[in-house]
């Protein structure tokens, strides 16, 4: 009867030492497999993240005012990058939302990138301008530096102080066609739009030639311009010549 006991305890114990050894290996298996599901989570958000940045970088290089000349709506979409993927969409106006996705990870970021347009390319400097009798010369044209967006003028709006009921009939850049020449003209805050809308393609200095009015301006002035560019853009600038 000892001898049964002992058995039954023997059996016993190695019974509850495997159970024992059964939990503690499934308990390190449980733990490894966390392990590695966390090293896989991390490596996955840090792919995702590598993604955001190489969105962030192609959106700020194609969008800002000195890249390609790409609108948003022409960029959006999903683009690869080596296994991961990054995604541009738009947040409105002039907010741009990038999202860096790889498997289950994704890391978003939304910044403001000034939308292409012609008159953030564009100098226009009045500094030397002067009167001449009818005519308003001085002013200089020029594409920024490191802009590659082909500008074009195509229509020059002006307001002028005092105003005599003066009227601006020509305008010429360089020496070449008048881009503005009517027998009719404008009044002080009219739009003449351009017959020849003129084209910069380089970053060269250009003369803007003579404004011309319809009389004499009658001595110094204070002028207000608003030039619009061919893509609806505008740039203002002003030309001071009233004395003291």
């Amino acid at each position: 009867m000892k001898d049964t006991n002992r058995k039954s305890f023997a059996l016993l114990g190695a019974i509850i030492s495997i159970l024992i050894l059964a939990a503690f290996g499934t308990g390190i298996a449980v733990f490894v497999a966390g392990r590695n599901q966390g090293t896989i989570t991390q490596i996955s958000t840090a792919k995702s993240f590598y993604a955001l940045q190489a969105g962030v970088e192609f959106a700020q290089r194609k969008l800002r005012a000195t890249g390609e000349g790409i609108s948003l709506n022409t960029l959006a979409g999903t683009y690869e990058f080596g296994n991961t993927t990054f995604t541009i969409s738009s947040g409105g106006a002039n907010t741009v939302i990038i999202r860096g996705n790889n498997q289950d990870a994704v890391s978003q970021y939304q910044t403001d990138i000034p939308l292409v347009n012609q008159a953030n390319c564009f100098i226009i400097n009045a500094s030397g301008a002067h009167q001449s009798i009818a005519k308003l010369r001085g002013i200089t044209l020029q594409r920024a530096s490191g802009c590659s967006l082909s500008l074009t003028l195509s229509a020059l709006t002006g307001t002028w102080t005092p105003n005599n009921s003066e009227r601006l009939n020509r305008i010429k850049i360089e020496e070449a066609a008048f881009e503005y020449d009517s027998a009719v003209g404008v009044a002080s805050g009219e739009t003449a739009v351009f017959d020849n809308p003129y084209t910069i393609n380089d970053n060269a200095i250009r003369d803007f030639v003579e404004i011309q009015w319809d009389k004499n301006l009658g001595g110094n002035k204070d002028f207000d311009f608003i030039a619009t560019m061919s893509d609806g853009s505008t740039l203002p600038f002003a030309v001071h010549l009233l004395n003291p």
